[in-house]
């Protein structure tokens, strides 16, 4: 089965931020180890939401499959 299936990542910080350059390494590890079979495209800046709860809504509705929980702090921010 050679099916390539899209992921799509979307965040609310800018591509300056560690948080996006941590998806830019997620976005390679999965590309690689799938062997191309996982296409990963990350949404940043607020392309696609304009908050982390707008990101979470989208994962639920299955628009993004993966986006940002803030969970405290440390967390990047909004």
């Amino acid at each position: 089965d050679d099916t390539v299936y899209e992921v799509k990542i979307s965040h609310v910080v800018p591509e300056t931020d560690a948080c996006h350059t941590g998806y830019l390494w997620l976005k390679e590890q999965m590309e690689t180890k799938s062997n191309g079979r996982l296409q990963v495209t990350i949404y940043p800046n607020r392309q696609l939401s304009n908050s982390n709860a707008e990101d979470a809504e989208k994962v639920m509705q299955n628009i993004v499959q993966i986006a940002m929980a803030q969970i405290g702090r440390a967390s990047c921010r909004e």
